[in-house]
This record gives C-alpha cells, structure tokens and sequence, in this order.
C-alpha cells in the first residue's frame, strides 16, 4: 500500500485567468494543511470544457503573470511540476520574466523545485521557453539548488 495521497481539483469556468485566480485564492487556503506536504504539482486544462469555448484573441483570457506567480507561491515543497498544457508553460515561464534578478526571486519561488517538465506546442515553443527559463535555472544552479528541466510534445 502506497503512503501517497491523491489531491485533484478541478477548477469549472471557461475563461483561463479566472481558472488560475479562483485556483490560486483556493491553494492559498489550503497552504497550511494538504499543500504543506505536497511533492509533485500536475497542472493542466480541461481541453474538452476549453474546446466548446470559442477560441479567445491573443492576449485575451490570458493570465497576467502575477496570478502565475500567486498560484505557485503557496507550493513549498512541490519536488516535481508538471505543466501539461503549452499555454500554461508559456504562462508559468513569462511569470517567471517578472521576478527580481539576482537569483534571490528564483530561490524563493517553489524552493523545493528538483524537476521541471513542460509541455510546447512545438519545437520553436521549446526553444522560447529554454530561453526564457536559463536565468531561472542558473541562479538555482549557482544556490547548489539545480533544477532538471524536460520538455515535451511538438
């Protein structure tokens, strides 16, 4: 018998930025209780739900990178993220734009962090994403705190 427990949350409501915000305000008030022990984070979209919905214009619908960050921050000791949606790898790494340089933002951000997956869309995707996740990664690096990082899709 496993000594893992399951935590799965489904967020229901069709616009991306209010999926993120009520998600965020929600694991903000668990962060104390089944978050404090939590390891591996798995965040993706109900693609059957979001397909219904008429495809937003760019820039529409999406998170601001502040509700990315707000999301993330009560998830201490999350060891693995999993990010099974493009969109929200693209989120989760133009958040990470917006902390403080110097590594200091890197390190208190998921301080736990061992391992990184995202999902691109495409190879042009991955390299964007890689380009944008180096300081991340590096400052973590330099802090004996290293970060694998995968991808995978297009």
């Amino acid at each position: 018998m496993s000594d893992r427990t399951l935590f799965h949350l489904d967020i229901e409501c069709k616009a991306l930025d209010w999926q993120v915000s009520a998600l965020a305000q929600i694991c903000a008030s668990l962060h104390h209780t089944i978050l404090s022990t939590m390891e591996r984070l798995i965040i993706s979209l109900d693609n059957l739900a979001r397909s219904a919905t008429p495809v937003p214009e760019p820039g529409q619908d999406e998170p601001e990178p502040e509700q990315w960050l707000e999301l993330l921050r009560p998830f201490n000791t999350i060891e693995d993220l999993w990010l099974k949606d493009p969109g929200v790898s693209s989120g989760f790494c133009q958040a990470l734009r917006t902390l403080p340089s110097g590594g200091e933002g890197a390190l208190h951000l998921l301080p736990a962090l061992r391992e990184l997956v995202l999902m691109a869309a495409s190879g042009e995707q991955s390299r964007a994403l890689v380009q944008v996740l180096d300081p991340f990664v590096e400052a973590r690096r330099l802090a004996d705190r290293p970060l694998t990082v995968s991808y995978y899709g297009g």
